[in-house]
């Protein structure tokens, strides 16, 4: 079967209202205000169905090239968020840092075969994520490819209660890369290795994963896929698991 992987639901609040007020030509002063979604069904305390709001600039000094920081309020307290992007020729550069609520979705199907998942990563509790990532991307003649390094703290909600409230629990960090290569007009290889480095409250866990693929495209919606992944998981303390997985797929794969 096709590879599954745990899929975060980012709750994005309402908003009510927004402005954006040029300042010149290349700057814009921005206000968003508005409610929060909540968490689960019902859940009405610890303000997460309250009001928030934050003010931001953005600068586009060349066509090319943006700058966006925010500043505002949220159920947990100041809210931050930096943007910096710039588009090339042939490429992009992007860094980020931004906080937002997460939680446990649901089990999805991934978009690439084989993989492995383990108990101890399935985490239903609601936390607040706040990451910094580096994107680099480069388009060749016949390839395309991407690199991204993040660090990822990961502070669950306690409680919900009026004084509810987010610890500190886990830092995920890590490297992915990958690059799709055109084979031919209807043939793709797709490879993909991905390092992360996981600080729970049980210690530490290093994970690689390195996955490549065949792929044939036989309709827009539709793909052959040949497949196959290498897992491999270590840790330092007997509390959490340590193995090395290598699994393979084969199959069609339709796409909405």
């Amino acid at each position: 079967m096709q590879r599954v992987k745990l899929g975060d639901l980012h709750l994005q609040p309402a908003i009510d209202a927004v402005g954006s007020v040029p300042v010149g030509s290349r700057n814009h002063i921005m206000l968003a205000v508005g409610a929060e979604s909540e968490f689960e069904d019902g859940q009405a305390d610890g303000g997460l169905n309250g009001s928030w709001w934050n003010v931001g600039w953005r600068w586009r000094p060349t066509n090319r090239q943006s700058l966006e920081a925010r500043v505002g309020d949220r159920f947990w307290g100041n809210d931050y968020l930096f943007r910096w992007a710039r588009k090339g020729s042939r490429g992009d550069l992007s860094l980020e840092y931004i906080e937002q609520p997460v939680t446990f979705g649901a089990i999805e199907f991934g978009e690439s075969g084989g993989g492995t998942i383990s108990a101890d990563r399935i985490v239903s509790q609601a936390y607040l994520s706040k990451r910094l990532s580096g994107t680099m991307t480069y388009a060749a003649a016949h390839s395309d490819w991407r690199v991204q390094v993040y660090w990822d703290q990961r502070d669950y909600l306690r409680s919900a209660q009026a004084a509810a409230s987010f610890s500190k629990d886990e830092e995920y960090a890590g490297i992915r890369a990958g690059t799709r290569w055109q084979a031919s007009a209807r043939t793709r290889i797709d490879f993909d290795v991905d390092w992360y480095s996981r600080n729970l409250a049980q210690g530490d866990v290093d994970t690689v994963e390195l996955s490549v693929a065949l792929v044939r495209q036989l309709t827009p919606q539709l793909e052959a896929r040949l497949a196959g992944s290498w897992n491999d998981q270590n840790a330092d303390t007997a509390s959490l698991r340590e193995f090395e997985a290598a699994t393979a797929f084969l199959g069609i794969v339709w796409r909405r």
